[in-house]
């Protein structure tokens, strides 16, 4: 049986959104890896609105939506029926009680785990998990809980990661630090694959903004990293520079005092992704905030937020995070700087019509490596050769 041929399934808890309802980057990787198992010849796709071409299935899982054990034992047992070659997992948008209050579900979410090694070891077939954003990072390097996702038990994340990678035949991860961080806190090796973040691939028109300014644009979720946030608005304020606006997009800014929001800052709050790719499109430079302190981000180097400035051809700046500014200065399409030298790296490339267009031009060099379809539909193909070989 050839590669192509493969019955695919791939499985997330979350409802996979459509292109109108994407507000974050999580589900911007979710609906993008749906996407490209959608094209695949032979695929299913099972999500939080589950449907199966099992008539008395489809009543147990409605019936079952508020039972989260009696839920994973049907899906367990819809994946047996199945009879896939391949599975694949989105982490972390399967276990949804790690977005829960409580805790009391993280036993059963590991009870599916079991279910579905039984299933593997029954139906041989093989598993392929997308890591994404780590967990069990973010609630190591997030001390505080308006950082993180919510109240999670960091005892059942660890041990639902062990689990789950130890299943798992090929695990996706953002970059190679990622796979060191699975490889010490689980104990796993040898599996991984590096599969960046991406952007999709529009045609849409940038919003019409006024011609005479350099506008600058940060992009992202706002109830974190609020330090760096309030010193970035402190230094457009502080600017005497006209010709210069700050465009802040994303969710969790309620906290922003008005004081900070300026005459030169345009604060737009929370927007669909193809809302907030409007204005990106229709700005000079993307902002990226994270700094060597940040240690979320030293672990996952790659967001969502720097595909979306290079496919777009956005020169970047960006805070001193290692990984993230070493990524820019190989490419060639930014400038990085601490957070008390930005309002001078600012100002700099504002003023500098030639190192933008340098800039911008090495971004366009590069942009089609950072759509997801190319990103994973590339990762199908070699994951599918590493589990299968064609003799």
């Amino acid at each position: 049986m050839t590669s192509a041929k493969k019955r695919m399934l791939y499985i997330s808890n979350n409802a996979v959104p459509l292109p109108s309802q994407i507000t974050d980057g999580g589900q911007l990787r979710l609906y993008s890896l749906a996407s490209a198992i959608a094209k695949e010849p032979n695929h299913i796709i099972i999500s939080a609105v589950i449907r199966t071409r099992f008539v008395a299935m489809n009543f147990a899982l409605n019936f079952a939506m508020n039972f989260p054990l009696l839920r994973f034992m049907i899906m367990g047992l819809d994946v047996l029926l199945r009879r896939p070659d391949v599975v694949f997992l989105s982490y972390p948008n399967f276990p949804f009680f790690l977005r829960e209050r409580s805790q009391r579900f993280g036993p059963f979410s590991r009870s599916f785990l079991f279910l579905l090694g039984i299933c593997k070891h029954f139906r041989r077939f093989r598993m392929i998990v997308d890591a994404d954003d780590l967990i069990s990072a973010e609630i190591t390097a997030y001390t505080r809980a308006t950082e993180r996702r919510g109240s999670v038990n960091g005892k059942h994340v660890f041990a639902f990661e062990r689990s789950l990678f130890s299943l798992a035949d090929v695990i996706w991860v953002i970059s190679a630090n990622e796979a060191e961080w699975i490889r010490r806190t689980s104990q796993v090796d040898g599996k991984f694959l590096v599969v960046p973040n991406g952007n999709l691939r529009s045609d849409l028109v940038p919003e019409p903004l006024t011609k005479d300014k350099i506008r600058f644009v940060y992009a992202g979720a706002l109830y974190r990293d609020r330090r760096e946030i309030v010193h970035l608005l402190k230094v457009f304020n502080s600017l005497d520079a006209p010709d210069i606006e700050l465009y802040l997009m994303g969710a969790g800014g309620e906290w922003i005092p008005r004081d900070l929001l300026g005459p030169n800052v345009r604060y737009l709050g929370r927007l669909t992704h193809r809302e907030a790719e409007g204005y990106v499109r229709a700005c000079d430079v993307g902002l990226i905030l994270y700094t060597s302190e940040e240690r979320f981000f030293e672990i996952m180097p790659f967001p969502v937020k720097l595909a979306l400035y290079i496919t777009n051809e956005l020169p970047v700046v960006s805070l001193d995070s290692p990984s993230i500014a070493k990524f820019v200065h190989e490419k060639g399409i930014g400038l990085t700087t601490t957070p008390e030298l930005l309002s001078e790296e600012i100002l700099r490339i504002a003023h500098n019509d030639t190192l933008r267009r340098n800039f911008k031009a090495n971004c366009r060099k590069i942009r089609n490596e950072y759509y997801f379809d190319t990103i994973f539909n590339k990762a199908i193909c070699i994951s599918l050769k590493k589990l299968f070989r064609d003799p």
